[in-house]
């Protein structure tokens, strides 16, 4: 199993394509906020309070009110079950006016002290017949959960962003090819092949190689500049088999280009001999992509706004069994290489081998 370090190098790429969105997300949000508390709350559309409650008070004001209900009951003026209507309010209760009466006893003058206590007693039964009809409190979830609980939202927004940045594809971590010139040679550090029908070096090269039995073979290669700066990945996967499986039988295999400046993943389809030739098929796996017949030679191009990917079919070995003659794949060996498109001012690489 590979390390925690090595999940995280090989997923960093996929990191860099969203970070983008994600700033653009967030200032987006910061904006909405300003916006709404700001310009809408304060400005546009404030807050107006009418008919408060005299709860809502302020302290000062919310003090003589109760002071005035308390001498007004001392005298007579109502009943203790009209302090609701008359004085308390709906949104009051009883414990809290209760303790507010105590709270003025404590500093008023012995007259307004005897009104203050007078009507806090009488209010007692009251108090404990709203607090004995009043539920339970539900139990609240800890910070904890709530942390938790925000923590496993964010991880589902990040990985449906970049899911959706690679066209719903999620390549294995640690599934990179290694750079290799055809034949399986590998090349010099920080060489890339020479391609005869491209003007100039290609920024990265990816050697891709399938062998029957590997049936989660999803390799995903990311492309950068020899800065490090990240541009988009490009990969090999599995895209139908046919027959029986244990191992499965790949008759057709998704080439893909992924640009982190583009909306779009482009996908080509390398199709067995057998697979380009059944109708069904094709009708089958045109909705994927561009189909292709992969025999020894064959140049696939794939562009986005800014990247272009050729993809070489550099060796096809058939299977033989009960299945129809070259209808899957043995051995199949891709060389990928990538270019930027435009102006772009991205330095090519000096070191070269030949193709």
């Amino acid at each position: 199993m590979a390390s925690l370090g090595t999940q995280l190098r090989a997923s960093w790429p996929m990191v860099k394509a969203v970070r983008r969105e994600l700033l653009i997300v967030g200032v987006v949000f910061l904006i909405g906020v300003i916006v709404g508390w700001f310009v809408l709350g304060w400005w546009l559309a404030p807050v107006e309070w009418t008919d408060a409650a005299p709860v809502d008070l302020q302290p000062t004001y919310r003090d003589a009110h109760v002071a005035s209900v308390a001498a007004a009951y001392n005298t007579g003026a109502f009943t203790s079950n009209e302090v609701e209507s008359l004085g308390k309010g709906e949104r009051w209760s009883y414990a809290g006016f209760i303790a507010e009466l105590n709270r003025l006893a404590a500093d008023a003058s012995p007259q307004m002290k005897t009104a203050y206590e007078k009507l806090a007693l009488d209010l007692a039964p009251l108090a404990a017949q709203e607090q004995a009809a009043q539920p339970p409190p539900a139990a609240q979830p800890s910070p904890l959960v709530w942390l938790l609980l925000i923590l496993a939202l964010a991880a589902v927004a990040f990985f449906t962003i970049m899911l959706v940045r690679r066209g719903g594809r999620a390549a294995p971590a640690g599934a990179v090819g290694a750079a290799r010139a055809p034949g399986g040679v590998p090349m010099a550090p920080g060489a890339v092949a020479v391609w005869p029908d491209e003007a100039q070096l290609p920024l990265r090269q990816f050697d891709l190689t399938y062998v029957i039995g590997d049936d989660r073979f999803d390799l995903s290669n990311a492309i950068e500049t020899s800065s490090g700066m990240f541009l988009g990945e490009c990969g090999m996967g599995i895209s139908e088999t046919i027959g029986t499986p244990d191992p499965s039988k790949v008759t057709a295999f998704e080439v893909w280009l992924f640009d982190k400046n583009d909306i779009r993943t482009v996908t080509s389809v390398l199709m067995s001999e057998h697979a380009y030739n059944d109708p069904a098929l094709k009708a089958k796996l045109a909705a994927k992509g561009d189909l292709v017949k992969a025999d020894p030679g064959t140049l696939v191009t794939l562009e986005t706004a800014t990247l272009r990917v050729r993809a070489k079919v550099a060796e096809v070995e058939y299977g033989a069994g009960a299945l129809p003659e070259k209808s899957f794949f043995n051995r199949l060996h891709v060389v990928m290489a990538a270019w930027p498109i435009g102006d772009s001012g991205i330095t090519q690489p000096a070191d070269a081998v030949p193709v």
